[in-house]
C-alpha cells in the first residue's frame, strides 16, 4: 500500500526502503467498524497477519506443502512460499513485497491480497488522530443484509430495466393553498399532468400535457393550460428528442415578459424537434451544477435500457469510488440509511415483499401513529427503554405536528416497473398539500414502431447561449 504518512498506531514511525517496522498494532476500518490487526510496515507497504485478515474479510485459508490458497466467495488467490509464485483465478501477479510465512509469525500485503479476494482497500491518513487502513467490503455487507434484514436485501437489489416493448399511462394533481395568516401572503397553486409512454426495440417515446397550472399569489398569477412535452430516447445511439410549447405558452401567459420570452420562442419554436445526446445531456448539468455525476448516470441508463440496474448499483458506488474507499466514514452512511429504513420496515410503515425472483411489490404507508412506531424502534434498536413518560411527552408534542397522510404503493413485475400509485395529504395551522400520482404499463400492449423524427436539429449550441443570457440577467439583477 502507498502510504501518504508513515505515521501509524502507537506513535510508531515506520522506516524507509527495506527496513521494517516492530511488530505494532495497526488501526483498521472494515465495512465502517473498527479493526486492530498487528503487522508491520515493510517497503512502504502495510503488511497484517493472515490469520487476523482472513477473520476480518471472511476468507479460508489452506496450505499443503507449503504451497497457500485463500478462498472468498468465487475468488481465489494462492502463494508458493518456495517459488514466490502468486496467482489469482490463475493468472500470477507481482507482489511488491512477499509474504512473510515463517513459524512465528505469517505476515502478508493487504493490498494486494484483499483487492485479489473482492475486497477494495483504501488509506486515510489522520482517522481518530491515527493513519488507518480502510477496507470496504461490499458483497460481504449485502450478503448480511440477505440474511438479517431480508426485505431491505429485497429492495435494494430487485433489478429494474426498460421493457422491449409496451405502453403506459399516469395522472398527476396536486393542490398547495396557504393562507396570508401562515406566511404573511396567501399563496395557491394547483397542477394537473397526464402522460402516455410507449417502448418499442430499445427506442421510448413519451408524452406528457400540463393541463392545468395555476399559481396565485398577491403578487404572482400564472395560468396556463394545453403545455406539450413530447419526448423520444433512443437508446441504441444514446440521442434524445425533445419537442415543446412551454415558451410559446408561458409568453401567452405572462404578457409583462413578452418580449424576453418572444426572442427564446423563436429560436425554440414548439413544432420542433430538437436531439442531444445522452453524454452531451449529462456534461451540461455537470456545468451547469459543478456536480460530476456523469458517470453514475451513464451506468444507470444503461444499465435501464440493459441488463437491468438495481439501487444497490448506486450504493455499492458511494462505497467503492476512488474517494469514498479512502475513506472511513462511507460506510457510516450507508449503514443509517438502511437502519432508518429498518426502522420503518419494524414499525409496519413499509412492507417489502418478493413475489417471484423477478418480481416485488412495495408498500409505504406513514401518518403519526406510525412515527411513534418508528420512534419506539429506533429505541428498540439502540437497547433504549420506551417508558410511560416518553410515551407521554410524545402525545404532547404530536398536538403540534402536522397532520400526514402518506401512501405509496409501487409493483415490479418481472423486473418491470408496472404500477405506481402515490398519495400525500399534509395539513397545519390553515395550510394544506394534497399530492396524487398514478401510472402503469402494460408490457402486453401492442404498440407500433416509433419513428425519429427527421431533421431534428441539434440543441446543445441553442442551450449554451440561453443559459449565458439567463445568468447574465441574473446578475443583473
Amino acid at each position: 500500500m502507498k502510504l501518504k504518512k508513515l505515521a501509524i498506531a502507537a506513535g510508531i514511525i515506520a522506516a524507509i526502503g527495506t527496513t521494517a517496522v516492530s511488530a505494532a498494532e495497526l488501526a483498521v476500518v472494515y465495512n465502517g467498524e473498527n479493526v486492530i490487526m498487528n503487522g508491520e510496515i515493510i517497503n512502504d507497504r502495510a503488511m497484517v497477519q493472515l490469520d487476523e485478515l482472513c477473520t476480518a474479510i471472511g476468507a479460508e485459508a489452506l496450505e499443503e506443502n507449503g504451497v497457500w490458497s485463500f478462498t472468498k466467495g468465487e475468488n481465489t488467490l494462492t502463494y508458493d512460499e518456495k517459488t514466490g509464485k502468486c496467482t489469482v483465478s490463475g493468472a500470477e501477479i507481482a507482489l511488491d513485497t512477499a509474504p512473510i510465512m515463517t513459524s512465528d509469525e505469517k505476515l502478508v500485503p493487504v493490498r494486494a491480497f484483499s483487492d485479489a479476494l473482492g475486497v477494495k482497500v483504501g488509506w486515510c491518513d489522520e482517522y481518530n488522530e491515527q493513519a488507518t487502513i480502510v477496507l470496504h467490503d461490499y458483497d460481504a455487507y449485502m450478503n448480511i443484509l440477505k440474511t438479517e434484514k431480508p426485505e431491505i436485501y429485497t429492495l435494494l437489489s430487485m433489478q429494474i430495466k426498460q421493457p422491449e416493448k409496451g405502453a403506459g399511462i399516469s395522472d398527476v394533481t396536486m393542490d398547495i393553498d396557504v393562507p396570508a395568516e401562515v406566511s404573511g401572503s396567501s399563496f395557491k397553486l394547483a397542477l394537473k399532468l397526464t402522460g402516455t409512454s410507449s417502448v418499442f426495440n430499445g427506442i421510448e417515446a413519451s408524452g406528457a400535457v400540463l393541463e392545468k397550472l395555476e399559481i396565485a399569489s398577491e403578487e404572482f398569477n400564472l395560468a396556463l393550460a394545453d403545455v406539450t412535452l413530447d419526448g423520444i430516447y433512443d437508446a441504441n445511439t444514446g440521442i434524445m428528442y425533445l419537442k415543446t410549447n412551454a415558451i410559446e405558452k408561458i409568453k401567452d401567459a405572462l404578457p409583462s415578459m413578452a418580449e424576453e420570452l418572444g426572442s427564446i420562442a423563436s429560436i425554440l419554436p414548439g413544432d420542433t424537434w430538437y436531439k442531444i445526446s445522452l453524454d452531451d445531456y449529462l456534461s451540461l448539468i455537470t456545468e451547469m451544477t459543478g456536480v460530476d455525476n456523469s458517470a453514475e448516470m451513464k451506468a444507470m441508463f444503461d444499465g435501464l435500457y440493459g441488463e437491468g440496474f438495481s439501487i444497490d448499483k448506486l450504493v455499492e458506488e458511494s462505497v467503492n469510488s476512488e474517494d469514498a474507499v479512502n475513506s472511513p466514514y462511507a460506510f457510516y452512511t450507508v449503514k443509517e440509511t438502511v437502519d432508518a429504513i429498518q426502522g420503518m420496515v419494524e414499525c409496519g410503515a413499509l412492507k417489502v415483499s418478493a413475489v417471484s425472483e423477478n418480481s416485488c411489490d412495495v408498500s409505504f404507508a406513514f401518518d403519526i401513529a406510525m412515527v411513534k412506531d418508528y420512534v419506539k424502534a429506533v429505541y428498540a434498536n439502540n437497547g433504549v427503554e420506551w417508558t410511560q413518560a416518553d410515551e407521554d411527552n410524545f402525545d404532547a408534542g404530536a398536538e403540534n405536528v402536522p397532520v400526514m397522510d402518506i401512501s405509496c404503493t409501487i409493483s415490479v413485475k418481472e423486473e418491470i416497473l408496472s404500477d405506481i400509485d402515490m398519495s400525500i395529504k399534509l395539513e397545519m395551522d390553515g395550510m394544506k398539500i394534497n399530492l396524487s400520482a398514478k401510472s402503469s404499463f402494460d408490457v402486453g400492449a401492442e404498440t407500433e414502431e416509433i419513428t425519429l423524427p427527421e431533421n431534428a436539429q441539434n440543441l446543445l449550441p441553442l442551450l449554451k447561449p440561453l443559459l449565458l443570457l439567463a445568468e447574465t440577467e441574473l446578475q443583473n439583477k
